[in-house]
C-alpha cells in the first residue's frame, strides 16, 4: 500500500516515481543517508532521479543553508557531477531532482569484475579531483566521498577514455558516522577520512585514492591538527 501511495504522490509538484517489474517504485541508488529513485517529470515524460534524504530535524536555519547550497549547485556545469533541476522539503524529506543517467557503483563493478588497472584508477582519480576543484568555488563539500557515490557510467562517447564516472551525493546533511547499528554507514566510515570521525568540520581536499580487491579508499578532507591517514 505504501508503495502504492508512493507512485501516485507528486513531489514537489512535478515528479512521480516510476515502477520496476513488480509495480514497486524503481529504486536506483541506496546510501547511508539517502535513496534514490528512477522518477519522471509529470509534465514534461522526461526522465529523472528523485534522491530523498531523511533528515532526523530541520531548523529555519539549516534550511535556508540547504536552499543556498541547491541554488549554487543548480549552477553547476560539470560533466561528473549530475546536474540538479529542482530541491524541496516534503513531508520532513529532503527531495532532489538531477540528471537520470545509468550506470554501476564502484563497489559493484568491482564485486563483478575484479580490480581495475592503474590507467583507469588513474583516470578516475583525476575526475574525482576536478569535480572537487569546482565545487570549491562554490563553497561545496562532499559530505561522503566513498565507493557507493562513484558511478561508473554505461554509456559513454567512443572518443572518452574509459571509465567516465558520476559522483553522488554532493548535497544534504553529512552522515555522522559515529551512530552504530547502520551497515551502509559502518560501510561508509571506513573510508571516511580521520576528520571526519572527529566530526570536524572538512574542507576541501583529497587525501588518498586506491582500488585493492575490493575496495576503492577515499580519504577525503582537511581539518587542524592533521590526523594520519591509516
Amino acid at each position: 500500500m505504501r508503495h502504492l501511495v508512493m507512485y501516485s504522490q507528486l513531489f514537489l509538484r512535478h515528479y512521480r516515481l516510476s515502477l520496476d517489474r513488480d509495480q514497486l517504485p524503481l529504486e536506483l541508488h541506496r546510501s547511508a543517508t539517502a535513496v534514490s529513485y528512477a522518477a519522471k517529470d509529470a509534465v514534461t515524460g522526461h526522465a529523472v532521479v528523485l534522491e530523498m534524504v531523511t533528515v532526523p530535524t530541520i531548523n529555519d536555519e539549516l534550511l535556508e543553508q540547504l536552499q543556498a547550497e541547491a541554488s549554487a549547485a543548480r549552477a553547476l556545469q560539470h560533466p561528473n557531477i549530475p546536474a540538479l533541476y529542482d530541491f524541496g522539503l516534503q513531508d520532513g524529506q529532503l527531495i532532489y531532482v538531477t540528471e537520470f543517467f545509468e550506470g554501476e557503483t564502484a563497489v559493484a563493478w568491482l564485486a563483478a569484475n575484479g580490480p581495475l588497472s592503474t590507467a583507469a584508477v588513474l583516470r578516475i582519480g583525476l575526475q574525482v579531483v576536478d569535480a572537487i576543484r569546482v565545487t570549491a568555488w562554490h563553497d561545496i563539500a562532499h559530505h561522503a566521498l566513498y565507493p557507493d557515490n562513484i558511478v561508473l557510467l554505461t554509456a559513454q562517447k567512443a572518443s572518452d577514455a574509459w571509465p567516465r564516472i558520476k559522483i553522488l551525493q554532493w548535497l544534504g546533511v553529512a552522515p555522522i558516522f559515529g551512530q552504530s547499528g547502520d551497515a551502509r554507514l559502518e560501510f561508509a566510515a571506513r573510508f571516511a577520512s580521520p576528520e571526519q570521525l572527529q566530526t570536524c568540520r572538512v574542507d576541501i581536499g583529497l587525501g588518498g585514492l586506491f582500488f585493492g580487491r575490493h575496495d576503492v579508499v577515499f580519504a577525503y578532507g582537511r581539518c587542524t591538527p592533521a590526523t594520519s591517514l591509516c
